[in-house]
């Protein structure tokens, strides 16, 4: 088969994902730093010793926009993001800029600890290129609707993508995209019949007793 790592261009494989592909995972740590401003929480390579957790808002009268309008404008423009993780309703989780680039190849997974004040809410994930003049572009995007606390598992899709030098992985977590999806009724109310959606509040639960993290497919260090 033929597939492209962005940023780098077009191979091809025998199989998919590559044989010599491995899983990573990246804990979602320092989460009192990870609203409203960059670089915010950290992703690191082992949970924290402790228990953390953080606090985000959902607000059905300022929902987070969408990076454009509708998912086809998305692929064609490939906007800078970076005004969305500054916003105060978003948590934003960055690695460190590396030496050696970063191959992604294969399925990309977010699992998270979550729990909401609201009978019933949405969890949407971004990661994002993060790059040294400060610009961030999407990788990949996945969301997923809970009624209950506890493990949520995101999936992300697929890619092949380079993480060049110098830059980072970003992961934000939202409680809404608009226009893209329809705003959560914040009870359990239909979402396409409410006429009064609620606001709520959200609690990303991390540490090693609730290993939130980002589970990355990716390719051996090549040195190229």
């Amino acid at each position: 088969m033929r597939w492209k790592l962005g940023h780098q261009g077009w191979r091809t494989a025998a199989q998919w994902p590559l044989p010599e592909a491995t899983t990573t995972e990246l804990y979602l740590t320092e989460p009192a730093a990870a609203a409203g401003t960059l670089p915010g929480g950290t992703l690191a390579p082992r949970p924290a010793a402790g228990a953390e957790s953080v606090e985000w808002r959902y607000d059905p009268d300022d929902l987070v926009p969408s990076a454009a309008a509708d998912t086809f404008s998305q692929l064609r423009d490939h906007v800078d993001e970076r005004p969305i993780l500054d916003r105060d309703d978003v948590l934003v989780f960055t690695g460190p800029a590396s030496d050696h680039p970063l191959d992604i190849a294969g399925p990309v997974q977010a699992v998270l600890h979550v729990e909401s004040t609201a009978p019933t809410f949405d969890v949407f994930v971004r990661l994002l290129d993060l790059a040294p003049d400060g610009t961030a572009r999407l990788i990949l995007r996945g969301c997923a609707q809970a009624d209950a606390p506890g493990e949520v598992r995101i999936t992300l899709g697929h890619t092949g993508y380079r993480v060049r030098p110098g830059h980072r992985l970003a992961l934000m977590l939202a409680g809404s995209d608009f226009p893209n999806h329809l705003p959560n009724s914040g009870s359990l109310e239909s979402p396409w019949l409410t006429t009064a959606p609620k606001a709520s509040l959200q609690r990303l639960r991390t540490g090693s007793a609730h290993p939130s993290r980002l589970c990355l497919t990716v390719l051996p260090e090549t040195g190229e």
